[in-house]
């Protein structure tokens, strides 16, 4: 076995659930998607949001590039669909870098 082999099976486990959560949310009125819940992020909406935020700042470190931020509730992308295309870019950057581990 080679050792990102792991890694491998995460990020594409990664991928695969978010394909899966995003499908359900995609069902959800916006409205829904976006009324406050009272959880860490307030909505569906603000969860999905920074869970994107902190893959690309967390991908921006282990790239060494610059992905600036003014705070985690930061609203990168208000429509959900532009959020879910986002999702998926951010996800195949992620199996890049992993692909490129050695």
């Amino acid at each position: 076995m080679k050792k990102n082999d792991y890694f491998q099976r995460l990020s594409k486990y990664n991928q695969w659930m978010n394909e899966k959560i995003y499908q359900v949310c995609a069902s959800i009125p916006d409205e829904i998607r976006r009324e406050d819940k009272r959880a860490f992020f307030n909505s569906i909406h603000g969860t999905l949001n920074h869970i994107l935020l902190a893959d690309k700042l967390w991908l921006s470190r282990f790239e060494n590039y610059t992905f600036e931020i003014e705070s985690l509730r930061q609203e990168l992308i208000y429509e959900f669909d532009l959020l879910w295309e986002e999702r998926q870019k951010t996800d195949k950057e992620i199996q890049s870098y992993i692909d490129s581990l050695t």
